[in-house]
């Protein structure tokens, strides 16, 4: 006879990216084990990374789902949603008060359902360049960065990042599909652009939405207010 198994409960939650909603699962041990492999190896960060995207690819149940493909912005949030769902809506961070005159280091909680998205609103998908033309950006996912990584100079990592993210080009006439034209293509097309319609393409990556939140908490010793910057996933393990 086999053994018993236990119901496993169902989530919903929005992608901040489309709106689209998608259903999940609490990881369990098999997937914390994996976790809990990353965060002890030397390479954390580059190993904390690729067990998120396997943890959150084995939870999601919603079909045509990829973590790999997925914004950054909405893998993390995900995840994080994620483990409040499965280990606990609170975690322990480690405080360094600020106070010049204290900088005792102690620990405090924090409700993962409170870390938001940020938006700019001024930020658009759609750039357009002139009444003649303009393009469709997309999300750049955790598999673009990880290429961009051995792309040579910061200025090449950039430049490729960019050409990589446009989704289409549009005039008034004709839609210009990614899948129909190749990298080098785009880049040339990127090299022809005036300085200020160059411009535009960077600010699309500046006001992209993030997972960038301060927290405030007291210090139990001075009683003063100290604030930290959590930005992606990594600050909430280590």
């Amino acid at each position: 006879m086999a053994l018993p198994q236990i119901a496993v409960p169902k989530y919903k939650l929005k992608l901040p990216s489309t709106g689209k909603t998608i259903t999940f699962r609490p990881f369990l041990v098999k997937e914390e084990k994996i976790l809990l492999a990353a965060v002890q190896t030397d390479d954390s960060e580059t190993a904390i990374l690729d067990a998120v995207v396997n943890i959150v690819n084995s939870c999601i149940e919603t079909k045509g789902v990829d973590a790999n493909n997925l914004p950054s912005f909405d893998l993390e949030y995900i995840f994080l949603n994620l483990r409040a769902r499965s280990v606990g809506e609170e975690v322990q961070l480690s405080v360094n008060c600020k106070d010049k005159d204290c900088g005792m280091k102690f620990d405090d909680s924090v409700n993962l359902l409170d870390i938001k998205v940020n938006r700019d609103k001024n930020h658009d998908r759609k750039i357009v360049f002139s009444e003649d033309i303009g393009v469709t950006m997309r999300y750049p996912n955790l598999r673009d960065a990880q290429e961009m990584d051995s792309a040579g100079t910061d200025s090449d990592r950039v430049f490729k990042l960019i050409a990589k993210c446009i989704e289409s080009i549009f005039t008034k006439e004709t839609v210009y599909d990614r899948t129909e034209h190749s990298d080098q293509e785009f880049e040339e097309f990127i090299e022809g652009l005036s300085p200020e319609f160059f411009a535009k393409l960077t600010d699309f990556f500046t006001t992209i939405p993030n997972m960038n939140n301060t927290l405030e908490f007291i210090c139990p010793k001075c009683q003063k207010k100290t604030k930290v910057e959590v930005s992606n996933i990594e600050d909430f393990f280590t």
